[in-house]
């Protein structure tokens, strides 16, 4: 999706939906539990079970709604750079051609991962809000780039979004 010059890609929510069901089942589960008629130290705990399992999963199911109902980003490229996040926000990082070696796509497992290298990753790491810079150092720990999207949060292919990306990084180089 193009958005004021930048081409959008936003997160996958068919898992977060069956999650959310899944979610809805075990609030019943908890209501069952906490409206049961049990007598002695059992039916306390059921109804102890039941209220922990609405609190839960409850605000679980709270959360998820909110993934479900709205489309986040995950990643917008123009002519300039890409944007982790959505543009304009302030845990966004936006990253300039100029900075990016490459970007690949590798198999890690069995799953596809979209990766970009960078000429100066620790500039870049520097940027990032905390939880990316956190999941940077995880990945560097392990010997692969810092930044790196899987396909199962992508509402597309990682090879689209990588040919996308190049000719971005090729035209700005």
């Amino acid at each position: 999706m193009s958005s004021g010059g930048a081409i959008v890609y936003h997160r996958k929510h068919k898992q977060a939906f069956l999650l959310q069901i899944c979610a809805v089942g075990f609030i019943g589960l908890g209501l069952w539990l906490v409206l049961r008629d049990l007598d002695g130290p059992g039916g306390a705990m059921a109804r102890a079970a039941g209220i922990i399992s609405l609190l839960c999963f409850g605000l679980s199911a709270i959360v998820l709604g909110r993934q479900v109902m709205t489309k986040h980003p995950v990643i917008a490229i123009n002519h300039d750079g890409f944007t982790l996040g959505a543009p304009g926000d302030s845990k966004a990082l936006f990253v300039d051609w100029k900075e990016v070696q490459g970007v690949g796509v590798a198999n890690i497992g069995d799953e596809k991962v979209l990766s970009f290298a960078f000429r100066d990753p620790e500039a870049v790491k520097a940027r990032m809000n905390p939880a990316q810079r956190a999941k940077a150092i995880e990945n560097e720990t392990a010997g692969v780039p810092i930044l790196m999207i899987p396909q199962n949060i992508l509402d597309v292919s990682v090879d689209e979004i990588r040919t996308v990306s190049t000719k971005f990084f090729f035209g700005a180089g």
